[in-house]
């Protein structure tokens, strides 16, 4: 008896250290921009006010979501709407997960201080990265190549993206894949082919010159005509090329770059980049037509 009574304590002391009270916690409605995958929201926790994010999705799809805090005991955990079972346990597996969705409806991520945390009345910020991928980017090919329908027009033109925003050239067709440049709306691309539908549906493009090769959100992409002949590249990519190329090359972490904008320079452009990483400064060179030459 006495065995089976600590094993109950313990039991208790165990559930009570990674679980959050979610009686006071807030519910949010997540919903997607038009032609996007996934979303970012932000914000802060106290004590046992948690947050509960709500957002739908299909039967086998896969939901990522990846989390970064100011305390080390905020965490989500990911469960059906209407169940007390969660799929996955941030406490146990740690603030970064991809789950294949068992069932489809509306899936809670649920961000909690753990107990202890909770009953001292702490505080956390929190950057929260949320994706849904349909079931043709559950395997995707490497970077560069893959298995993408060739069919469609031969050129894309970017639209539909926010003001003052840029349409992220991914490495892969998903929103985890490491991002090789940014284009604003009306940039031309050659298209390579698409593999998905509707939201999932993903464009493997490339730069005019050939600069640069990704794939990018169908749901941004128009069909259009070949750039006109000679024309200079969108300026705006430039310093994204620039800290992506500086980050590979140095081994550092791309959010530790900051870039300028483009400057013209000979008959070319150059991009000056600084690292918060480190103390070192770099300097992208590139050619007339946006080709990166070097990088000092």
């Amino acid at each position: 008896m006495l065995t089976l009574r600590i094993l109950a304590v313990v039991l208790a002391v165990g559930a009570g250290g990674v679980t959050a009270a979610s009686a006071q916690d807030r519910t949010e409605r997540v919903t997607f921009a038009a032609g996007a995958t996934g979303t970012i929201v932000s914000g802060t926790i106290r004590g046992e006010r948690g947050v509960k994010y709500v957002l739908g999705a299909s039967k086998g799809q896969r939901m990522s979501v990846d989390m970064a805090t100011s305390n080390t005991s905020a965490y989500f955990n990911i469960r059906r709407s209407g169940s007390d079972e969660a799929v996955y346990i941030g406490s146990v597996s740690g603030n970064s997960t991809t789950v294949t969705l068992p069932s489809g409806g509306d899936w809670v991520v649920q961000v909690y201080l753990t107990r202890n945390a909770a009953r001292r009345g702490e505080v956390a910020d929190y950057r929260l990265s949320i994706s849904i991928e349909g079931r043709a980017t559950a395997s995707k090919p490497p970077a560069g190549g893959g298995d993408a329908d060739a069919s469609g027009p031969d050129w894309w033109a970017v639209a539909g993206v926010g003001a003052g925003d840029l349409l992220n050239v991914r490495e892969g067709p998903s929103t985890r894949d490491r991002i090789m440049a940014r284009v604003g709306n009306g940039t031309i691309l050659r298209n390579g082919g698409c593999v998905g539908e509707g939201r999932a549906r993903w464009c493997k493009v490339s730069a005019p010159d050939g600069s640069f090769t990704g794939w990018a959100s169908g749901g941004f992409l128009r069909e259009s005509g070949a750039p006109a002949s000679g024309s200079t590249p969108a300026l705006a990519l430039l310093p994204e090329l620039c800290r992506s190329a500086v980050a590979v090359a140095n081994g550092l972490p791309i959010r530790s770059l900051t870039a300028y904008p483009p400057q013209p320079a000979g008959r070319g452009y150059e991009v000056f980049v600084q690292s918060t990483a480190t103390t070192r400064e770099f300097n992208c060179r590139f050619g007339p037509k946006g080709k990166l030459l070097g990088i000092d």
